[in-house]
């Protein structure tokens, strides 16, 4: 196999997205991380960025854009500069998709006669997402004295030689990528992390140490991404790695709670609305004990678990959530193993006002002061978890429940995205 280095492309303006896409998260890291840990076969691995001092923690070889407003092409220019191998995959850094096994495919069609060999999905030719020879260079150069930014005619001025994606043998998911808000919620609901894995996670985390689950009823991704941007969640979303995690059908408190709690389906777990309460699957809450335990509740008890939660009602001119904040202090001074702490009045103030209101804004500053609270006090590792979205309405909000011909319900993506959380 002919020697080839890696080289990300992580100095875009993202202008689309809003925010810079090398930092949005993918299944708990941000995408240039999981990029690079899908680069790491590769004997040279270089990150094309715009401002090196933005990136100094990383511990790949960074290569800097010397003409600015030059485009992608500047970001190849500066790899194939710096590169030892003769040969180079340039990847874009908004395709977490990629993997070590797509790349191995890839590359291993170099033959060391073309200057390019162009990945093509459908016919389309994926610039940035194929095979550059170093020995290409002083055509790029020209091309940027005459400040032609275009990889197409790059390619009609070297041997090119085009690959099909559907010769590797992978679907076009592989190298979905994502330029706007819309798309990046898109890319999770299809491919991202799910609430039914959340269980697992929390159970491996119990075998390492102590873990506080700070349960957020209602808290969809585009809530929290609202609230983060107008800087309602201010300890949160500096603290937290937060992304959107996919829930369960119908998106209401009993099924995804049931989920959450057992990292299973409703299918197995036996709760498909708010009705059912009896679990028919062991929980998180199987084998432990309120000498190790808090399992801090509502005024209501929402499931049949192994534990019977504490109870929690309005008193004093105080909210339900206040008194389980504070019985979750207590909990972590008492150094419990597991606190598990369900919120509910997030979800009160989305149904009562809507998602986006002020009304909803101040209860999440209202629950991101408890967390950092309860950060300063618990030993041990805190995670973030929402069971569903809440659709705005005219009046308020509600599931976006909507009847289909055949009887059933369809669901916006918003009540379908819920958060999954992890401290920094």
């Amino acid at each position: 196999m002919v020697k080839t280095a890696a080289g990300i492309l992580a100095g875009g303006k993202s202008s689309r997205m809003g925010k810079n896409k090398a930092s949005l998260t993918w299944n708990g890291d941000t995408f240039l991380h999981t990029l690079i840990d899908a680069c790491r076969d590769f004997p040279e691995i270089y990150v094309s960025v715009d401002d090196r001092e933005k990136y100094r923690d990383l511990s790949c070889t960074l290569v800097e854009d010397e003409e600015k407003e030059y485009g992608p092409l500047e970001g190849i220019y500066q790899v194939l500069k710096q590169m030892d191998a003769p040969y180079a995959v340039m990847l874009a850094t908004d395709m977490p998709m990629i993997s070590r096994e797509f790349l191995k495919a890839l590359v291993s069609n170099i033959t060391g006669e073309e200057d390019c060999l162009v990945l093509r999905r459908e016919g389309r030719p994926q610039p940035l997402c194929s095979v550059y020879a170093k020995r290409i260079l002083p055509v790029v150069e020209h091309m940027r004295r005459n400040r032609e930014h275009k990889p197409g005619l790059l390619f009609q001025r070297v041997n090119t030689r085009y690959l099909d994606l559907e010769e590797l043998g992978f679907g076009e998911a592989v190298i979905a990528n994502v330029n706007t808000p819309e798309e990046y919620e898109q890319l999770c609901f299809h491919y991202g992390r799910k609430l039914q894995e959340f269980a697992p996670r929390v159970r491996e985390k119990l075998t390492h140490g102590k873990v506080m689950v700070c349960y957020l009823d209602g808290l969809g991704y585009r809530m929290y991404k609202n609230a983060a941007d107008n800087g309602s969640v201010p300890f949160i979303s500096r603290n937290f790695s937060v992304l959107p995690v996919r829930t369960v059908e119908p998106p209401v408190t009993n099924p995804a709670m049931a989920t959450m709690i057992t990292g299973e389906l409703p299918y197995v777990h036996g709760i498909h609305s708010r009705k059912d309460r009896e679990v028919l699957v062991p929980t998180l809450f199987a084998g432990r004990s309120g000498e190790n335990t808090a399992f801090l509740e509502g005024d209501t008890r929402i499931l049949k678990t192994e534990l019977l939660p504490r109870l929690h009602a309005a008193a004093k001119g105080k909210g339900c959530d206040y008194w389980i904040y504070r019985d979750a202090c207590k909990a972590a001074s008492e150094e419990k193993e597991f606190i598990f702490a369900h919120f509910h009045e997030i979800d009160d103030a989305a149904h009562a006002d809507g998602p986006f209101s002020s009304a909803c804004m101040e209860k999440l500053k209202e629950t991101d002061g408890y967390i950092e609270a309860l950060s300063g006090i618990f030993k041990g590792e805190i995670l973030l978890i929402s069971d569903h979205g809440v659709h705005e309405t005219g009046d308020g909000g509600n599931h976006g429940e909507n009847p289909c011909s055949n009887g059933v319900y369809s669901y916006n993506i918003e009540d379908m995205l819920a958060v999954w959380g992890e401290h920094i």
